[in-house]
């Protein structure tokens, strides 16, 4: 079971903060060295137990930034391809989610591929 926030937090950390931080790893030193590896090692340790477990549950689901979405399309294709289940639990309606969705990454199709995988092998609960 994963929170909304979490899921966000450690999408943050992935996709933006240790991405833009990779490129300066060999600059760092001392305590900003330990704490970049530190951040490394638990987001990447969330991310395989989220990639690996039977059944992950995401909870209040509600992408703001497009770095959401990507992690949240990538995490539902690795399951899919997997053949995990995934239950996304949210607060909207699905054509709310679309919306939401769309503003979000206009002209992406986030929703399309997100609701397909979810629909063939997973569940979205409202």
């Amino acid at each position: 079971f994963v929170p909304w926030r979490d899921f966000a937090l450690n999408a943050y950390m992935v996709e933006v903060e240790l991405q833009s931080l990779a490129a300066q790893r060999q600059s760092l030193q001392g305590r900003a060295r330990e704490e970049f590896d530190i951040a490394t090692r638990v987001s990447r340790d969330n991310l395989a137990r989220m990639m690996v477990s039977d059944l992950l549950i995401v909870a209040g689901v509600q992408p703001r930034h497009r770095h959401e979405l990507v992690f949240l399309d990538q995490a539902v294709e690795r399951r899919y391809q997997q053949r995990l289940s995934t239950i996304l639990i949210t607060p909207a309606q699905p054509h709310e989610l679309a919306l939401q969705i769309e503003r979000v990454a206009p002209g992406e199709r986030f929703w399309e591929r997100l609701f397909e995988r979810m629909y063939e092998r997973s569940l979205i609960a409202l």
